[in-house]
This record gives structure tokens, C-alpha cells and sequence, in this order.
């Protein structure tokens, strides 16, 4: 004999022998658990968009001891940490076995990014010229890089040094609130001079001993320099 009673109920079974003598009576309790129920599920958010350092808590009630299952994660108690954004689901079981009906979600928002700091960029240097001014960025806490990602901060702007011609990155990042911006790239090139002259003027002057000297006067575009050639 099967039954499903949807609460605790008693039945009394009766057996008789093959002849239909010898009854046998017992009664048998069938109990019915109640499932644990869960009463909320709350999330709290991670504290910078970049960190996973979120939480989530249910609150159930049932037979106890509860044990707990989450989506998305391997925590079996009834709060999670070290959460990045996302959602996570839970159901509840009892000491009977019994689980929820259904699960319910807890939602893990991460907040909006900090803004890069604004940087002034690209930055173009002379080779070997000598630069007494470090780069320059606007913002808050700033943390200067050699990289786009990974490594220490230095909160002393670099100065570029130019022995050497070709482009090198630098990286700035703000930091508010606590919370870290991504880094703004900052374009540095190194150039070698390039020169351009023009030439005024040229002719031929008599020297004291009645030499001609034949000479062309010549601008210096770059430096703004007038230069006298012997051309003779």
C-alpha cells in the first residue's frame, strides 16, 4: 500500500494469513516535514567597480540544522562573501532533507567606474633636450604607471629623460573614495632635430689686401641664427 498524505497522518494496517485468520494490527504514523522557507535574501554591493568584495545573506527558517546552496559560488553557510557583481541564487535544506520550493536571488550591483584623471597628451621632446617639467594630469590621488596594467604606483609624476629618439607610454590613474580609476595614457616621442636653412644673401667683398672673399649669409630656421660662410 502506497500513500502521499500531504500532512502527518495515522494509518492502521491490518494482515491476515493466507487461510484469512491470524489478523494483525499495527498503526503507522506517516509525518509530513514542512520545507524550510526562506524569509529574504539581500545583497550588499562591492565598494569600487574593480574589487569583488560584495556580499550576500539569506534569511531562512525551518527544521534545523539549515544548510545552503548558492549559484555562482561554493559557500554552504547563510552568507557569502568576497562577491563581484552578479546574481546569485540559494535554496535552503533542512535536517530532514526537505528543501525550498524554488530558490530566490540575491543582486550584487558593482557602482559606477571612477573617471581617468585628464592628462595632457601626446608630449613631444627634442633628443637630448633637457626637460625640468614632470608630465602633467589633473585629478584627485593621482598614481603614476609604466604600464597599462599590473605594477606599483608612484605618486611623483615622471620627468622623461631624451638620450634616445622613439615613443614611450606612461600611465595616471585618481583614485576617490577609496576606489582606483582605470589609467589614462600619456604619449611621450622623442625626436631628433630636424634642420632648415634658407640663404639671405651671398656675394663677394674685397679683403684689405684686395682678396675677394665670396660669402653667403644663411638663416638658421630652427634656431633663428644668421651664420657668415667662407666660401672661398
Amino acid at each position: 500500500v502506497t500513500v502521499q498524505p500531504s500532512q502527518t497522518s495515522t494509518y492502521t494496517v491490518t494482515s491476515t494469513n493466507t487461510a484469512g485468520s491470524c489478523p494483525l494490527t499495527q498503526n503507522v504514523v506517516v509525518t509530513v516535514n514542512t520545507p524550510p522557507s526562506i524569509t529574504s535574501v539581500t545583497g550588499v554591493d562591492p565598494t569600487c567597480s574593480t574589487l569583488c568584495d560584495g556580499s550576500a545573506t539569506v534569511v531562512a527558517s525551518g527544521n534545523t540544522p539549515l544548510t545552503y546552496s548558492w549559484t555562482n559560488n561554493t559557500g554552504t553557510t547563510s552568507t557569502i562573501n568576497n562577491l563581484c557583481a552578479g546574481t546569485y541564487n540559494v535554496t535552503v535544506t533542512d535536517v530532514n532533507g526537505c528543501v525550498t520550493q524554488g530558490s530566490q536571488s540575491a543582486v550584487v550591483t558593482a557602482p559606477p567606474p571612477i573617471p581617468v584623471p585628464t592628462v595632457v597628451s601626446p608630449v613631444d621632446y627634442c633628443l637630448g633636450a633637457t626637460v625640468t617639467q614632470p608630465l602633467q594630469a589633473t585629478g584627485s590621488n593621482l598614481l603614476w604607471y609604466t604600464s597599462a596594467t599590473g605594477g606599483t604606483g608612484s605618486i611623483i609624476a615622471p620627468t622623461p629623460a631624451t638620450p634616445v629618439t622613439g615613443p614611450s607610454t606612461y600611465y595616471v590613474s585618481q583614485t576617490t573614495f577609496g576606489c582606483e580609476s582605470p589609467r589614462a595614457p600619456v604619449n611621450v616621442t622623442v625626436s631628433a632635430p630636424s634642420f632648415s636653412t634658407s640663404i639671405l644673401m651671398s656675394g663677394i667683398c674685397k679683403t684689405g689686401c684686395g682678396v675677394g672673399l665670396k660669402f653667403e649669409m644663411v638663416s638658421d630656421i630652427m634656431d633663428h641664427k644668421l651664420v657668415l660662410l667662407d666660401l672661398s
